[in-house]
Parts: C-alpha cells; sequence; structure tokens
C-alpha cells in the first residue's frame, strides 16, 4: 500500500527539522508532505498537500493548534490530528477530545513513542480504507440505506418531477407494489399534536413521538386488505399512495379512510386527519395529487379535524374551474384599501409577463383566466394562505391561532387605543357594533387593571373629600 501523507505544524522550525530527521517515516507507514509555522499556513497549505494526517503544535502565534483543529474538523473531518502540548491542562485536552482528535500527546515525546503512534494510526487508516472497499459490507450498508432511499425517491414522486419511466424502474427497485393501476390517488395524513387535545388515558400518550407510528401501523392494517398503497413520511406529514384498480374503488378508499381518521380518535384518542387530492391517471402527473391533497388539508381549520377532506368536496367544480360561492350576506364581502395603486399596476404586469412566458415553455401549462395561479397556471387553492400561515407558526414555534383570530386581535388592539367601536365594525365588514362589542372586542388584563386602579382612585378621592365623608 502507498504511504499515507503526514503534515508537520509547529512555530519553532528547529522542532520541526529534528522530527523529521529522527523518524523513519517510511517504516512507519507516511511520507511528510509539508510542514508549516503556524494554523494560518498550515490551513493555506492543507487544500494544496491533501494530507491525511496533521500534527501540530497546541501553542503558536496567529492561530493555536486547537483553532486550527477546529478548522480542519469543518473543511476535512475525515483528516486525522495528532496534538503535541507541553502543558498538563484539562481544559486543553478537554477541548481537544470535544474536536475529536486522534491523539494528544504531551511533550516530550521520544522517537520510539512517536514511532509506535503513527503506526497506530496506520493501522487505523488501514481499517478504514478496508471497511470502505468491502463489497459485503458495502452491500450491507446500501440494504441498510434502502428505507431512506425509497422515501426520498417517494417524495420526490410525489413532486411531479420524475418521469413515467424512471417512476416505474424505481418503484420496481424499492418493491413498492402500486404499478398497474387505472389511477393513483394521494392523500396527506396530518397527526394532531397531543396537548392540543388533552394528555389522554393511553400510555401512548405518554411517548408523543409513538403516535405517529401506531396511526401508521393502524392505517396500514386497516387499508391492507382492500387496496395496494404505500406510506411514507415527508417534510410535512405523512403521505399515502393509494392504487386505484378493478377491485376497489375511489369512493371506498376515501370512506375507509374516514372510517381510519375516526377509530384513531377512538382507539389511539388522537384526532387525525386526511387530505385527498384528484386523482392522477399516470405516475408522472403524480404532483397535481399531492398539491391536491396538501390544498385539501389545508382547510382543516374550517371544515374541522378528525376526518377526511376531500377536494372536490370543499371546492365547488364546473367543467374543471372554480365557480365562486356567494357570500352569506352583502356584508361578508370585504374590501380592502390599498395604497402604491401604481406599483400594485405594475406587479400585476411583471405577473402576467411571466405566466405568459411560462405558457410559452411549459407543456403543463393550465391557461384558468387567473390572476394569482400556481405554478403550472392553475388556480390557487383559496385556503392556500391558511395553510402557509399555519406553517409558518409551526416552524417559528409560534402559537397556532387562526388567520380569523386576527381579526379579533386587530379588534381588541383598537378597543384599547380608544378606537370608537363603530369605526372598527366598519373596518371588519360588521353590519352594526354589537358584534364587534361582544364578540371581537377583549380586555386586556392591563386595560382590566387600569380600569380597576381607576375605579379605585375615584373611591378614593369621593371618600377623602368632605361631602364623601358626610355621606359615609
Amino acid at each position: 500500500m502507498s504511504l499515507y501523507k503526514i503534515m508537520l505544524v509547529d512555530d519553532e522550525e528547529e522542532v520541526r527539522k529534528s522530527i523529521i530527521k529522527k523518524i523513519d517515516w517510511a517504516d512507519a507507514g507516511f511520507e511528510v508532505v509539508g510542514d508549516a509555522e503556524n494554523g494560518e499556513e498550515a490551513l493555506e497549505k492543507l487544500e494544496l498537500l491533501e494530507p491525511d494526517v496533521v500534527v501540530t503544535d497546541i501553542r503558536m502565534p496567529y492561530m493555536d493548534g486547537l483553532a486550527l483543529t477546529e478548522k480542519i474538523r469543518q473543511r476535512y473531518p475525515s483528516t486525522k490530528v495528532v496534538i503535541f502540548s507541553g502543558f498538563d491542562d484539562f481544559e486543553y485536552a478537554q477541548r481537544a477530545i470535544q474536536l475529536n482528535v486522534t491523539e494528544y500527546i504531551l511533550k516530550p515525546v521520544n522517537v520510539e513513542e512517536m514511532t509506535a503512534i503513527l503506526k497506530k494510526i496506520r493501522r487505523n487508516l488501514d481499517e478504514e480504507i478496508a471497511m470502505r472497499r468491502d463489497v459485503d459490507l458495502l452491500r450491507e450498508r446500501y440494504v441498510a440505506s434502502l428505507p431512506l432511499m425509497r422515501e426520498h425517491f417517494l417524495n420526490t414522486l410525489v413532486t411531479g418531477s420524475v418521469a413515467a419511466e424512471t417512476a416505474e424502474e424505481k418503484l420496481k427497485e424499492y418493491e413498492v407494489d402500486i404499478l398497474g393501476a387505472s389511477k393513483w390517488v394521494v392523500a396527506v395524513i396530518h397527526v394532531e399534536p397531543g396537548e392540543e387535545h388533552g394528555s389522554g388515558t393511553s400510555s401512548l400518550h405518554q411517548e408523543q413521538e409513538l403516535i405517529p407510528i401506531s396511526v401508521k401501523q393502524l392505517m396500514e392494517e386497516k387499508l391492507k386488505p382492500y387496496c395496494r398503497f404505500v406510506i411514507f413520511n415527508s417534510f410535512r406529514e405523512m403521505v399515502l399512495i393509494a392504487a386505484i384498480d378493478e377491485t376497489n374503488t375511489q369512493t371506498g378508499f376515501i370512506e375507509l379512510l374516514n372510517d381510519i381518521c375516526k377509530e384513531c380518535r377512538k382507539v389511539l384518542e388522537v384526532a387525525v386527519t386526511a387530505g385527498v387530492g384528484v386523482s392522477s391517471p399516470s405516475l408522472d402527473r403524480m404532483g397535481r395529487s399531492y398539491q391536491t391533497a396538501v390544498d385539501a388539508l389545508g382547510y382543516r381549520a374550517i371544515v374541522g379535524e378528525g376526518g377526511v377532506i376531500y377536494i372536490r368536496d370543499v371546492l365547488t367544480t364546473a367543467g374543471g374551474t372554480i365557480v365562486a360561492k356567494q357570500p352569506k350576506t352583502p356584508h361578508s364581502i370585504r374590501k380592502l384599501g390599498m395604497s402604491g395603486l401604481k406599483d400594485l399596476q405594475a406587479l400585476l404586469r411583471r405577473e402576467r409577463l411571466r405566466q405568459l412566458q411560462c405558457a410559452m415553455k411549459m407543456e403543463e401549462w393550465v391557461d384558468s383566466g387567473y390572476v394569482i395561479v400556481r405554478w403550472n397556471g392553475d388556480h390557487t387553492d383559496p385556503n392556500q394562505v391558511t395553510f402557509d400561515f399555519h406553517n409558518f407558526l409551526e416552524k417559528n414555534h409560534l402559537p397556532l391561532v387562526t388567520i380569523h383570530g386576527l381579526r379579533h386581535t386587530f379588534a381588541s388592539l383598537a378597543n384599547s387605543a380608544h378606537v370608537p367601536l363603530l369605526d372598527i365594525g366598519k373596518t371588519l365588514g360588521h353590519k352594526d357594533c354589537v358584534i364587534t362589542g361582544r364578540v371581537y372586542t377583549h380586555i386586556f388584563d392591563q386595560t382590566h387593571q387600569e380600569v380597576i386602579n381607576s375605579v379605585a382612585a375615584c373611591i378614593a378621592e369621593s371618600v377623602g373629600s368632605p361631602s364623601g365623608r358626610r355621606r359615609r
């Protein structure tokens, strides 16, 4: 085997030359490819020389050995580091351990000790290389990594960015039995956090991280007799792809999935909501089914949780386009005052130009006629803003509130700022200010305390006055 490359770093040139001269490097399995007098110079040479091992002093000007080791760990994590130290200091040693140095050696060290350490490092390097080249071990690791590779592929499949031939090839390779269906349906599964529905009485609720696993197992058990399917974890939720063929129906699948959601609440004491998208006639068009499933799930804040939300049930469709439903009352129509009209017009023109460019480049483009559209020109889910808002709250660890709840917040803040209820109600689109005062405005603790203090002051002033004493 060829010799491993080693670099020496020490601020004393005589020390470096002495070490290079005294040790039989070839016998130890190494060749010295370079040296440096401080950490900064060493970093400059590392990229060019690519040493397997760096031997460095701990105390040096400009950049010491620990700082150099930290940089090596960040940029060249496979490089071994040996630290020489003339200080028997616990903090130095502790930091070196944290940086995963190969050896921490106290000076002085003789030739025999240094040679023994180098041979030990060489054996370790030999074993690492042998492990990487071991075909049987590589095969074992490949098999062990299959679940992750399979999950990654399935997540890519539902984005609609996999060609049909590639999809068939990969599904066979990963042994996912959903090929040969007349169509496929994607469902996105959301398991509500346990704290939102009480702690539950079962022991399962003592370990919240096990709840999604239990839900997955229950779904697999109930769906297996009915259809071929695959369930996997996605960035946001669990995703289910069901194969619909002559042995089952899409309606039957949705009904069974709804029953499973109800059973999850009954047996596992957890609310599970499934958003079901439109069916996909081919594997390479799975993206639309997935996106509409996500859109459907976004309606859970309105429809309610603990069941199935089918996208075609929440969107009234006719001829493939959305039909806007009439508001309950004329006061349900909201009008927003907009400033910067010219900027808005320019923005809309740029968006329209972008859409025209996409229409010329993309075969999948749909001319829906809407102003704000998705990536393929299709209509944007009216509830997408709510869904994105909730995702923003979850990612930033903020309390889960509804967008509608912000109207209450606005009314309460405006009320605390002494804005007349009539003006608040008009801004919110209320018929009169009665509902604004009764339902939408809430008294803050600070305001409540201010009222108490004001009343107390009035009472004290009244009691302290001559007329007050006479009344008492």
